[in-house]
């Protein structure tokens, strides 16, 4: 994000040795195989103009900022190549950013859009959505003046927006005001977006019905921008009928546990391997741990899974593998093979849990569901085999 909120001399901005320049604080929160989440929180700016920098910068010289606080969440999807080359090739891999704005004092706005989170190139920016059925596309005009209401689903340059903005004639992007009319302290605005290439809107709901489709057995699903699936009791099943120019499919599964390991198995058989990424591995001969059903394991960030569903006819699950009658249980499997498993089951509170763990229903791995009773503070390995 690059915010624009103009306050007279006040003026907090990303700048070079003027003004008020910005000290931006970054943190790497989640990572997965599918998925990185990386943050930055705008709540301070130097004591006196320098170059603006971030990383390994010092920060002893900065205060807190007095017009607007902002936090971005910037998700990185390691299996979804855009072909997209602006900013320095960083967007080759498909990137969604999730931004929140607060004022921290009134103020009038001097525009038609106010606060901005973005600013375009408005030369050569476009915008395209769907309204009624029908696409409705056009240019920016370079005047400020001009104020274009778009919806969700809608493309901006190559910005596709998971939730309505405005943008301006000059490029401007972000929400509607009165010019004139003080926006008060503590108003927030939310922003959402993906950089999509155009080619994509079909294929991730911005236009018509996806050339792929889900028929699950277990969950629900809807499309914009990535495949928000919701889990039912931890998971979600079916089978994909592929299409499309997509290779993978972007799966945002909500509702599962972090303390629980979490995978995506699919027919096809897919698993991560380091520096390599998907793909589909060979059983190591000897090693009764490797081998069918190779799953790919997925991180679980604040109840939500990340995977990357290659666009392949067959069936699939993603969630939980092992889940408990207590979720504040931690469970892990030190081994799980055709005929048996190795569970780890942890009780971090303060107080005794008696609860039944269940493995989820892959093939070819042992189905486990077992009673355990864990003390508080300890953990217990409980082997379970095929008799």
């Amino acid at each position: 994000i690059r915010p624009e909120v103009p306050a007279g001399e006040e003026t907090e901005q990303f700048s070079s040795g003027r003004g008020n320049p910005l000290a931006t604080k970054m943190s790497l929160p989640f990572a997965s195989n599918a998925l990185t989440f990386t943050d930055y929180t705008i709540d301070c700016k130097y004591l006196s103009p320098t170059h603006y920098g971030m990383d390994a910068w010092r920060i002893e010289n900065a205060m807190a900022t007095t017009t607007y606080t902002a936090y971005a969440r910037v998700g990185k999807w390691h299996d979804m190549e855009t072909g997209l080359t602006a900013a320095g090739g960083n967007l080759k891999t498909l990137t969604q950013v999730e931004a929140t704005l607060t004022l921290k004092k009134a103020l009038p706005a001097p525009t038609g859009v106010f606060p901005a989170i973005q600013s375009l190139n408005w030369q050569s920016a476009t915008y395209l959505y769907m309204k009624d059925g029908q696409k409705v596309e056009g240019k920016l005009d370079g005047k400020a003046a001009t104020l274009i209401d778009l919806p969700a689903g809608a493309h901006i340059g190559e910005y596709f927006l998971l939730a309505p903005m405005t943008v301006s004639g000059n490029g401007l992007l972000g929400w509607r005001a009165e010019i004139g009319k003080e926006v008060p302290a503590g108003a927030t605005f939310k922003a959402a977006y993906v950089y999509l290439p155009r080619e994509w809107r079909r294929e991730l709901g911005a236009e018509g019905t996806p050339p792929w489709s889900l028929r699950l057995t277990q969950g629900t699903t809807s499309t914009l921008g990535v495949v928000n699936v919701a889990a039912k009791d931890y998971a979600v099943a079916g089978t994909l009928k592929a299409g499309g120019a997509l290779k993978n499919l972007p799966l945002k599964v909500t509702g599962l546990n972090g303390n629980w390991p979490a995978a995506l198995w699919t027919e096809g058989g897919i698993a991560y391997q380091a520096w390599a990424g998907l793909m589909s591995p060979k059983p190591l001969e000897g090693l009764t741990t490797s081998g069918p059903s190779f799953l790919a394991h997925i991180g679980v960030c604040d109840g939500v899974g990340y995977a990357a569903l290659p666009n392949v006819d067959g069936k699939f699950y993603v969630g939980n593998t092992l889940t408990a009658s207590d979720p504040a249980l931690v469970l892990n499997y030190v081994l799980w093979t055709q005929n048996m498993a190795v569970i780890e089951v942890n009780n971090p509170t303060d107080k005794p849990i008696t609860a039944t763990i269940t493995s989820a229903p892959i093939p070819g791995k042992y189905h486990v569901v077992f009673t355990a009773t864990v003390p508080a503070g300890s953990s217990k390995h409980v082997t379970v085999e095929k008799k």
